[in-house]
């Protein structure tokens, strides 16, 4: 057996004796007087429970996995600390805290464009995000009409 398979037993051991024991506690309880009911329940709640609860893992660990502390937004560390600026884009991005401010007011407060594409789209790095699968590094897009912020939103680069 390979390194997975084992994985896989041990995983599926640790989760199906102890859900079969409490079926097997449980149905002894309620069904009592009914033998067949308190004697087969117990593997079928166990076959049925076990993928409800490794799904439930899998999506409690992903979860954890891309959950990242969140921090008001303060000039000081968006200008220090360029790959933890992910922390503060809820506080820029979500509040529309930029839309309908002006270059000029976004500079003073961001600071220039880390790079220009056109007139009309300013990009700033925000580092990694923690995402499950991270492939590249992410920006916070401002998006210009009139020298007007519109639009706001983040991008894989």
């Amino acid at each position: 057996m390979d390194e997975s398979s084992i994985f896989l037993v041990t995983l599926l051991g640790l989760i199906g004796v102890p859900t079969f024991y409490f079926f097997r506690w449980f149905c002894s309880r309620v069904f009592q007087n009914r033998p067949l009911l308190r004697d087969h329940l117990p593997w079928i709640g166990t076959v049925l429970m076990i993928p409800v609860i490794l799904i439930g893992l899998a999506l409690f660990s992903l979860a954890l996995i891309t959950d990242h502390p969140r921090r008001d937004f303060d000039k000081t560390s968006w200008d220090s600390d360029p790959d933890k600026r992910f922390e503060m884009i809820d506080d820029l991005n979500y509040d529309d805290a930029l839309i309908g401010k002006s270059r000029s007011e976004v500079e003073q407060l961001l600071g220039p464009c880390d790079f220009h594409q056109d007139s009309s789209i300013c990009p700033y790095y925000i580092g990694w995000l923690p995402w499950f699968i991270t492939m590249d590094p992410s920006s916070l897009v401002l998006q210009f009409e009139n020298d007007t912020v519109s639009n706001v939103f983040t991008m894989q680069h």
